[in-house]
Formats: C-alpha cells, structure tokens, sequence
C-alpha cells in the first residue's frame, strides 16, 4: 500500500513532506533516508506539513491515447519545494508561468491544483 501524500483539513489540501531539522530543506514526496542538500539522516529528518498553495514554473499539455489532454505542471509551493501537479482548470490557453495555484482533493485519492490569480 502507498504511503499517504496528502490530508484534507478544513477544507484545505495540506501536503506531507519531510524538513531536515540541520539546514531547514524542505522536500516532497517524503522520503526519510537522508537530506538531499546536506546529507543528515534519521533523527534530523521531521515530517513537515506544506502549504498546497505556489506558483506555476513550467507547464506543458500531455495527450491521452484516448484522444484528451491534461495540464502537467511544475508547481514551487510557498512552503518550498517544487512539485508535479496536474491542473485541473483553467485549460493550458489560460494558464501562465507565475500563475497562482491551490491543491484541491477529489475527497478520495486524488489531489489538483487550479489556479487562484488571473
């Protein structure tokens, strides 16, 4: 069984990522065997709760075998790390590098991000 990636509290989407208590780098997905900036290992590692909120590095539009598309992105979050996300809307026509963000839960297993400036 996967590990869980993401909580839904209050409405909000909150990511579970790790911090390194030596230099304060924050990564996601968790992984706890060892810092990737700094190389501290076991008790220097915490898990971390992140913010589901960033901006848009990159994107690109992905095609389907079906026939249809989704938006793959390169989110920075406020919290630190960048991220793939898929996003949910607006379409790539409307979207922008520097775009605002947020994580949204389908209330199951899945976790987008829409974009929240114009």
């Amino acid at each position: 069984m996967a590990a869980k990636m993401f909580r839904v509290e209050d409405g909000k989407v909150i990511i579970m990522g790790t911090e390194c208590s030596q230099c304060q780098h924050r990564w996601f997905p968790p992984v706890s065997f060892g810092c990737e900036r700094c190389g501290a290992y076991g008790d220097d590692l915490h898990a971390r709760d992140l913010s589901s909120t960033g901006q848009i590095y990159a994107f690109t539009t992905v095609p389907e075998r079906d026939g249809g598309m989704y938006t793959l992105a390169q989110v920075v979050l406020d919290d630190g790390p960048a991220i793939r996300a898929i996003i949910s809307e607006p379409g790539p026509e409307k979207l922008a590098i520097g775009d605002r963000v947020e994580g949204v839960s389908d209330g199951a297993e899945q976790v987008t991000f829409r974009k929240t400036s114009p």
